[in-house]
């Protein structure tokens, strides 16, 4: 009697679901109607933000398409923000948190007047529209699920169709001189592009696993199947990108999570982490090659060049930065000025490999002050906010992982595809009543 009680239930929530997905629930929609968050329960914006979420995949592969003087994901990335913002402006409800980053993305645009190019600093000012399309047009847990669920349909397809290709050994993206290791980058643009497409999808299947409804039992078992199938082929193809940035960012948000979420699948996920690395250390060896030559040389040079060199990077980018005059130390000399496409004003600036001594150049000490202050915010921000723990876990889990990737590379403030989904998921924690939409997992 018990079973068949349990599983009508689940037939229910089931069918419940797919009613969502249509029409939204009637009670639901009653409550938003009267509580003026909204005059139905699925609006024309969510849809947009949905669709073009769910399309970032897509757009970071290697598509040679151009649109004028836009390469085609330029062209996505802009004009996709364009209608965002036309569909939210009217529905943002400015908060402190809000107010501070609208006054940085002013300080960016303050600082195309005395150097910054235009494309890099739209390329960062662009990621901010997520957070406020987020913050604007989700309402309540079910749009968070099936945006999430929109989303994880693209991620699988893509992590497939990549994880085959490297499969067949035909997208290889370089070859390091030194060990002859293969790195390859599957469908997209470059080797970071996919490992970091490939760990972006970690976070949504985490979020997606607090978020969730129980299905019909045998359905269930052959989505979770494919789910955890899926997460292992992105694991894949961060192996074979050899991206060593996405890596251990894995590691660090599946650890933090985890942490929070089931300690006897953390224990699970730690003893298969200390197997595998037994096991393959050749291979561990091979992917971090210079950071075991650094470590087992006393030669000052050698361990200026672990990490692809990138010692050697921040200690030229310091320098430079401390020969600056007082007015750039404060206000940088703007975006854009680092690599091959910089300036010839200050000399050849190389590209650091560090999002944020790339702000400190670019903006100076005033624009990394204002953006390590938003981070502060948004952790405090998460720890505070009356939820279900395994949500707090889950952002400081992706607050963290993303930070360290900021320090060690070019990663989620430079690139623009992962800047996007970055503030689209702490978009998430300043919806309204956020405390009562995420306070059970």
């Amino acid at each position: 009697m018990a079973a068949t009680k349990s599983a009508l239930l689940s037939k229910y929530s089931f069918h419940r679901d797919a009613h969502y997905m249509t029409q939204g629930s009637r009670s639901d929609r009653h409550l938003l109607t009267h509580t003026g968050t909204s005059t139905s329960y699925f609006t024309i914006g969510f849809f947009v933000l949905s669709i073009y979420l769910s399309l970032r995949p897509v757009f970071a592969m290697d598509l040679d398409l151009h649109l004028g003087i836009f390469t085609f994901k330029e062209a996505f990335a802009l004009f996709g923000s364009f209608f965002l913002v036309l569909l939210a402006i009217g529905k943002i409800k400015f908060g402190p948190f809000h107010l501070l980053v609208f006054f940085f993305v002013l300080y960016y645009i303050l600082t195309l007047f005395y150097g910054g190019h235009l494309r890099e600093t739209a390329r960062q000012i662009l990621p901010f529209v997520c957070f406020f399309a987020t913050a604007a047009m989700l309402t309540s847990r079910d749009h968070i699920r099936i945006i999430i669920l929109f989303m994880l349909i693209t991620y699988v397809s893509v992590i497939w169709l990549n994880a085959y290709y490297i499969y067949k050994g035909v997208t290889v993206g370089m070859v390091i001189y030194w060990t002859g290791l293969e790195r390859y980058k599957g469908l997209f643009e470059s080797i970071h592009a996919m490992a970091h497409t490939m760990l972006v999808y970690s976070f949504l299947l985490a979020l997606y696993l607090l978020v969730r409804k129980p299905a019909i039992r045998a359905f269930s078992h052959v989505y979770r199947l494919l789910l955890i199938l899926s997460l292992l082929s992105s694991m894949y193809c961060i192996y074979k990108s050899a991206t060593r940035t996405a890596i251990l960012g894995f590691l660090i948000f599946w650890i933090i999570f985890l942490f929070g979420y089931s300690k006897k699948l953390l224990f699970l996920f730690c003893t298969l982490l200390i197997l595998i690395s037994v096991i393959q250390y050749g291979a561990v060896r091979t992917i971090f090659w210079d950071v075991f030559r650094a470590a087992e040389s006393r030669s000052e040079k050698i361990k200026d060049m672990a990490g692809g060199g990138r010692i050697h990077l921040w200690k030229t980018n310091l320098a430079f930065f401390s020969r600056l005059g007082l007015a750039s130390k404060i206000a940088g000399i703007g975006l854009g000025n680092e690599g091959s496409r910089g300036t010839s004003v200050y000399g050849r600036i190389p590209e650091s490999h560090n999002d944020l001594l790339t702000l400190l150049i670019g903006l100076g000490v005033t624009g990394l002050g204002i953006y390590l202050m938003m981070m502060c915010i948004l952790f405090l921000h998460i720890v505070r906010l009356r939820m279900a723990p395994q949500f707090k876990y889950f952002g400081v889990a992706v607050l963290t992982s993303v930070l360290f990737m900021n320090f060690v590379s070019n990663s989620y403030i430079t690139r623009v595809e992962l800047a996007q989904l970055f503030w689209f998921l702490m978009g998430i924690y300043y919806i309204k009543d956020v405390s009562s939409v995420l306070q059970k997992a």
